[in-house]
């Protein structure tokens, strides 16, 4: 079995045929994802990252979170913007956030209402310190260790290969090393909930960074932290964030983010571009305003949308 199948056979997914005829008369292709059961009263949100002009797979994320909240009396949807991986935020790239979330009409009920309400009380950036103290926990049971290894490094060791700098003891020094967490200690019956196997995520990410060597939180700490202060209990994402669930999903339980532990998540289609690749920013794929200055631009992402929607579960209200 392929990679490709055996992610496919992980995640239970079923490519609907229809849902591929929708989206494909949309100008997108798709990926396929596991329908998700229903539930009543959510705590959710939307995080987009600064770092590029967004396109229509964010926007359809955006659409079947915020319908995913419309539909469950009392509930709530957060916009958290997550800026910690850019040393500054291009101010564009952040105004395209509030005009998209504006054009789009997704109902937030708590977070920033516009940029300078984000860099005075939101970002991120500004917390690296009180991140910095969730790593007491990761320490004391010894779930993390130093490494000093480069990342060409480990892209060519292979899956199952021992990390030379476990064990050594070394500390996380700006500049020289970062922290990950340690692949044998997952806790496969809390990966399970997210649909990925151990095996899978040792595969993917192995000893994933926890602190980074330019002395900033990962993204996999930094969103535990947020959803846990958020009171999250459900998180909508693409299929390809899976294997970031389970590894957040194993620094939960040590971090006491025991809503997020026990949180729904759906992990929906993506849509990919005419090459069948994931949409990036960086190749401003299908950028948003483009699609929001084309005719029919917003019934065409809609109907993209509720066909991806249709697959979990996740319908327009």
């Amino acid at each position: 079995m392929g990679r490709r199948d055996a992610f496919a056979t992980v995640h239970g997914i079923d490519s609907t045929r229809d849902v591929g005829k929708v989206i494909a008369a949309c100008g997108w292709k798709h990926r396929g994802a596991r329908r998700a059961a229903g539930r009543r009263s959510v705590i959710t949100r939307i995080a987009p990252t600064p770092s590029g002009f967004l396109h229509a797979g964010n926007a359809v994320n955006f659409l079947l979170t915020d319908w995913l909240a419309r539909t469950e009396p009392g509930s709530t949807l957060h916009l958290r913007i997550d800026d910690m991986n850019l040393v500054r935020v291009p101010p564009r790239f952040l105004d395209d956030i509030f005009w998209a979330v504006d054009w789009l009409g997704i109902s937030v009920t708590h977070g920033p209402s516009g940029p300078e309400e984000f860099r005075q009380s939101y970002s991120q950036l500004q917390r690296v310190d009180e991140f910095r103290q969730e790593l007491d926990p990761l320490l004391a049971e010894d779930l993390v260790f130093g490494c000093r290894c480069s990342r060409a490094t480990l892209l060519h060791r292979g899956p199952g290969v021992v990390d030379p700098c476990l064990g050594h003891g070394l500390a996380a020094r700006p500049g020289e090393s970062s922290l990950r967490f340690r692949s044998d200690r997952f806790d496969a019956s809390v990966i399970a909930a997210s649909g990925v196997q151990v095996t899978e995520l040792v595969d993917s990410m192995g000893d994933f960074i926890v602190w980074r060597r330019d002395d900033l939180p990962s993204y996999q700490l930094a969103s535990v932290v947020l959803d846990r202060e958020l009171a999250v209990d459900t998180v909508v994402r693409g299929r390809d964030l899976a294997e970031s669930t389970a590894a957040q999903l194993s620094l939960a339980g040590p971090l006491d983010a025991d809503r997020f532990t026990a949180a729904r998540f759906v992990h929906h289609d993506l849509l990919t571009d005419e090459a069948g690749a994931k949409m990036s920013k960086r190749d401003g794929a299908d950028a948003l305003r483009s699609i929001a200055a084309t005719a029919g631009g917003r019934s065409r992402l809609w109907r993209a949308a509720r066909a991806v929607g249709a697959a979990v579960g996740i319908a327009l209200p």
